[in-house]
Order: structure tokens, then C-alpha cells, then sequence
């Protein structure tokens, strides 16, 4: 487990405190809370008292998180519920900049088990944690919604992705064209045809994947959760999959077992697994190519790796065009 720095103790007489007591008066009597930062502004708050902990997500007053309302409609369908969920909404109370009131769950993230996976013996595991991402996502999905969806998302989304690009001089201004136009040719393609429209996670990066225990999976941070191409998930699963061993290892073929086992284990369960995998693998790279961008934007990576990214990027988009048309 990652240690995370500490805070101090929660002033009983905080906005923050008396709203936790309030709302969960049920679980905490007096408690005394030990806070942890987990992210920037993500805390944990630990009951010394029952051990218990419970995590509140803050936010500026201007901003606007629709977590908590995206959770409660998860719940009302009991996505929040069985081995494979996503975290339970508990409160929000904007007034006071907490965005979100949620359970802590502890257990290890995807990240360290494709960490593992770079070890040996850690390929069986990170296999088995990839099966219980599948079935979360496979129920995620299964909300769907019969009208058109025209893609326009993904072409702002590219967009922007590709302008922060060039302002870092990691893309050319022609390069940047060249990438545009290549997403907008896939993009001509999907809407030849009506696509199902389902609840997406939104932004499947590995560290909002918690594993609490055997066979269980809960996923946090859907902020981002909307109606899109369930292969949008997918894409952004393997695209995080082949960067991890990409830029761990510098080798992404390894990762190439685990991408397949994945989307196998997703399409199994389908009516008909072998096509549903066979259309799945024809729109991944318009996918996978996205997230390979979006990760090529983070600073803290060498200039040479997120052009290496860009590079997958552009392999992924221009192959698959050749099946598409």
C-alpha cells in the first residue's frame, strides 16, 4: 500500500466534521477523525474510535461535479451493490466545497498489479483483476440507449488534446492536422451506422480501480461517467495496459496477452462473443489512439516518450483505417 501524508486531526468544530456526523449519524457517535491527504483534493477521514474511514472529495465552490448525482443514479439501478460495483454515494454538500462523501475502500489499484505484471508471477493476477474489470464494465455498459450518438465528444476531446500537444512542441502544427484528419475519417466511418449509446466509466485510468478482496472490484472517480461508445472504455483500458509495460519495460508487445485476455474476457459473455470481439477490435484503435494522446500530454513524462506515444497513436489510427474503409 502506497503511503500517503498525513494531516492532523478534523476540528470537531469544523462545517466538515459536524456534516459527516450528521449525515452517517448512524455509524460515527463523536468520532475522531484522522485526515490523509490521497489526492490533491481527496481526503480520508478515519474514526479513531471505530476504525472506520470514509472519503471526502473537495471541490472550489465555482466548480461542477456531477459525481455525486452520477453515483445516485448508479445506485437507484444497483450498480452500487455485488462483487463487481462502484463506490456508494454516502453525501455532498457543495456549500461547504465537499463534492462528494463516499465509503474508503481499501485494497490495491490496477496500477500496482500491471506493476506486478512486469515481476515474475504476476501474470496470472493481473489477468484475474482484468476478468473482474471486464464483468464491472460489462454491467456499466449494460445500460444503453437506442438513440444516434454522433461522436461529438471525442472530436472536441481530440481537439484539444492535440492543441496542448503543439503548444508543448511535442506535435508540429502539420502533425497536428494530419491527426485531426485521420480521427475525423474514423469518425466519417462510425456514423454510417446507428451505435447504441451506454453508460461509460469515463476515465478508466488504472488508479480508479480499487480491489478490496478476492474476486471484487469497486470503481471511484466517475465524475467524468456519460452516454458514449462503450468501446470508449475498452480502448482507454488497453491503451493504459500497453503504456504501462510501454513505459515500465519499453516493450509494449508484452503487453499485447493481457489486452487480448481482457477484451476475451469482456466479449464472453456476449450472445455472440466471437463477433462482438471481431467489431470490438476493429474500433479499438480509434479508441486506444485518444488515450494514447491524452497520456502524451502529462508533463512529468520525457519529451521523447510522449512523442513515442504519438507515434503509437498515429500507427493505431492510420492501420485501422484499412480495415474500415
Amino acid at each position: 500500500m502506497k503511503l500517503r501524508p498525513y494531516v492532523g486531526r478534523l476540528d470537531d468544530g469544523s462545517e466538515i466534521y459536524r456534516y459527516i456526523v450528521t449525515e452517517l449519524s448512524s455509524i460515527f457517535s463523536e468520532p475522531i477523525f484522522h485526515v490523509t491527504q490521497l489526492g490533491r483534493k481527496v481526503l480520508k477521514y478515519a474514526d479513531e474510535k471505530t476504525g472506520i474511514s470514509v472519503v471526502g472529495k473537495l471541490l472550489h465552490l465555482e466548480a461542477d461535479s456531477k459525481e455525486f448525482e452520477n453515483l445516485k443514479k448508479l445506485e437507484s439501478l444497483g450498480l452500487c451493490e455485488g462483487h463487481y460495483r462502484v463506490i456508494r454515494p454516502l453525501g455532498s454538500r457543495k456549500e461547504i466545497s465537499l463534492s462528494l462523501l463516499s465509503p474508503f475502500v481499501s485494497g490495491e489499484d490496477l496500477d500496482y498489479y500491471l506493476e506486478a505484471a512486469l515481476l515474475e508471477g504476476g501474470s496470472l493476477l493481473l489477468k484475474e483483476k482484468l476478468q473482474n474489470l471486464s464483468a464491472l464494465l460489462i454491467r456499466l455498459h449494460g445500460i444503453e440507449n437506442e438513440g444516434p450518438y454522433f461522436y461529438e465528444f471525442e472530436r472536441s476531446h481530440v481537439r484539444k488534446i492535440v492543441l496542448k500537444l503543439q503548444k508543448d512542441g511535442i506535435l508540429s502544427l502539420d502533425e497536428g492536422r494530419y491527426f485531426l484528419k485521420l480521427f475525423d475519417l474514423w469518425i466519417e466511418s462510425f456514423l454510417r451506422f446507428k451505435r447504441k449509446k451506454a453508460i461509460l466509466h469515463g476515465d478508466v485510468t488504472p488508479t480508479n480501480f480499487i480491489f478490496p478482496g478476492e474476486g471484487e472490484i469497486v470503481a471511484i472517480d466517475l465524475e467524468r461517467m456519460r452516454m458514449g461508445d462503450p468501446i470508449y472504455d475498452l480502448g482507454f483500458v488497453c491503451a493504459e495496459i500497453k503504456h504501462a509495460f510501454l513505459w515500465r519495460r519499453g516493450d509494449w508487445f508484452s503487453s499485447e496477452p493481457y489486452i487480448r485476455a481482457f477484451l476475451e474476457f469482456y466479449c464472453e459473455k456476449k450472445e455472440d462473443s466471437q463477433r462482438s470481439f471481431e467489431e470490438i477490435t476493429r474500433d479499438l484503435p480509434f479508441f486506444m489512439a485518444i488515450c494514447e494522446l491524452r497520456i502524451a500530454r502529462n508533463e512529468y513524462l520525457e519529451s521523447s516518450y510522449r512523442r513515442r506515444l504519438c507515434e503509437e497513436a498515429r500507427k493505431c489510427l492510420f492501420s485501422g483505417l484499412s480495415v474500415l474503409f
